[in-house]
């Protein structure tokens, strides 16, 4: 982010990496306020993002500001209804789906989505999900089966199998529903929802091993933070003298002082 923004200070940072930025965060109980800023810092460059702004809504929840939960996504809600031109209709289905769940909103607006986009699979099982919450479980699953199974099909099978009696079969598909994106908002219904039927998610491969194993050969700064390069090095020519005859060849050398803690690597094609 700090790279994007210095490399490019005219542009706006992109939804390509203030999301991922957002929910990663989300995910880490220590850095969920930081969620907040990503939102804060959007709105007052006059920008709207669905999306950020119910992990925002969620976080905020997360840390015990109720109070402050129910106002950004009361005002996400005031959006959608006075400006709803300007989200996209899926977005809205998957705020009803996923952050404030709404069985009659969701299901509208995933029928508006699926109508301008009978194609999209994401549609599809948007829809599929919203009928589901909606109880029209004969509905959901042929859009289910006749599209690529992705996460929120998968937790829509799930719900379906737990109300057919499939407890074993269902759990096996909470947790497949998971590990296609264990950070999602999605997922976390998963888990809440496994959670209630006695089912645990534990990852196939343990993050804190993996960090652990990171730390030791890398040190504790797994991603070095980044730093301007007028603060990460000084530079000097140094001559020999004061005084220089017109024409004259001179020599000197350039003293490099890198001013950073991570190793500063000089080549041919530049500085690293």
């Amino acid at each position: 982010v700090e790279l994007f923004r210095f490399t490019y200070p005219s542009q706006a940072l992109p939804a390509s990496l203030y999301l991922p930025w957002a929910i990663s965060n989300y995910n880490t109980q220590r850095n969920r306020h930081k969620c907040l800023q990503i939102a804060d810092e959007l709105r007052q460059s006059g920008r709207f993002d669905l999306f950020l702004e119910a992990i925002a809504g969620k976080a905020a929840a997360k840390t015990g500001n109720h109070e402050l939960a129910n106002q950004i996504l009361q005002v996400a809600e005031e959006k959608i209804n006075n400006q709803s031109s300007i989200i996209n209709s899926q977005s809205i289905a998957w705020f009803y789906c996923f952050v404030s769940p709404d069985a009659e909103n969701a299901l509208d607006w995933a029928n508006k989505a699926y109508s301008s986009e009978p194609n999209s699979a994401t549609a599809a099982t948007i829809l599929a999900y919203s009928l589901v919450m909606n109880g029209q479980t004969d509905w959901a699953k042929p859009l289910i089966d006749n599209y690529e199974r992705n996460q929120i099909a998968d937790l829509a099978l799930a719900q379906i199998q737990l109300q057919e009696g499939q407890q074993s079969s269902a759990i096996e598909t909470l947790k497949s529903a998971i590990a296609r994106d264990p950070g999602s908002l999605a997922a976390e219904r998963a888990k809440e929802i496994l959670a209630q039927h006695g089912g645990n998610y534990i990852p196939p491969i343990d993050p804190g091993i993996i960090l652990n194993e990171l730390r030791n050969s890398f040190g504790q700064a797994l991603v070095p933070a980044f730093i301007r390069p007028q603060n990460l090095i000084s530079v000097q020519l140094n001559v020999r003298g004061s005084e220089f005859s017109y024409g004259s060849k001179f020599g000197g050398t350039v003293a490099i002082t890198n001013n950073s803690p991570e190793p500063l690597v000089i080549s041919d094609d530049g500085l690293f």
